[in-house]
């Protein structure tokens, strides 16, 4: 079994390398980040489009760099957060929907993550 990594604590480690310090006050750094997001997804798009499979894993990992990036700015305790939205995850249900017909959706009765304590 291959070892486990905790993809949070590396990019954290990034930031720290390059002090880039966390600070959730700061609304231009959000937008930037929202950017940064939206350039990824665009290149993850567009290796679809061109079936370059090499290029697709790329823009996956730079949106889950960048996403795990921005929980570091704003201070998030990302891994406890999400081990509590996984927890809950596992308590849907498969189920094709208009949107897709790999779906998986909320049962009757399921009961978001309370993240309040993470923030």
């Amino acid at each position: 079994m291959a070892e486990q990594i905790d993809l949070y604590q590396l990019v954290k480690q990034f930031h720290e390398k390059y002090e880039l310090q966390p600070d959730p006050s700061k609304l231009k750094l959000q937008q930037a980040r929202i950017i940064h997001l939206q350039e990824e997804l665009a290149e993850y798009i567009k290796a679809i489009k061109s079936n370059d499979r090499a290029e697709q894993l790329d823009a996956l990992i730079d949106i889950i760099y960048i996403a795990l990036g921005t929980a570091y700015y704003e201070n998030f305790k990302f891994n406890e957060a999400f081990q509590a939205v996984h927890n809950v995850n596992m308590k849907k249900i498969r189920k094709a929907t208009e949107r897709s017909e790999w779906d998986v959706v909320k049962p009757e009765g399921w009961t978001p993550a309370d993240l309040k304590e993470f923030i």
